[in-house]
């Protein structure tokens, strides 16, 4: 029962992180006006949340296998949201794009240990459908 308390929670940070990764669309336009900002370094600002995420999901995945998922994932969105209050008190671009990398390396966490929590608290018979609510 524990794993499926945490694995709903995890479903949050997995909302989270969709909503973290595609909300550069609706402030690029500020960003890069309040800040005179190009729009290839807004771009390069938006982007710099999926190289670490990206690169990060199968070490992470060894990683948790390994571990313990419970403390993974609150120390991973602890880090996502200290790294996103980071990014709204940026005013330059290394600081920008240090934050949004930052993000991207603890949010690469939330669907490895979503998964690995919808294994562990559901029948195999719902595995699907648990896979389906985090896509």
């Amino acid at each position: 029962m524990p794993h499926r308390r945490l694995w709903l929670v995890s479903l949050l940070f997995v909302a989270w992180l969709v909503w973290a990764e595609t909300s550069s669309q609706f402030y690029d336009h500020a960003l890069g006006r309040d800040l005179q900002l190009s729009a290839s370094r807004v771009s390069l600002i938006a982007g710099s949340f999926l190289v670490p995420y990206g690169l990060l999901q199968i070490p992470v995945g060894r990683l948790l296998d390994q571990g313990r998922v419970d403390r993974w994932i609150w120390i991973a969105a602890l880090m996502a949201s200290g790294f996103s209050l980071t990014f709204a008190f940026s005013t330059d671009l290394v600081g920008l794009m240090l934050s949004r990398m930052g993000t991207g390396v603890a949010c690469a966490v939330a669907f490895p240990a979503s998964d690995l929590l919808a294994r562990r608290a559901l029948p195999a018979h719902r595995f699907a459908l648990a896979m389906g609510l985090h896509r």
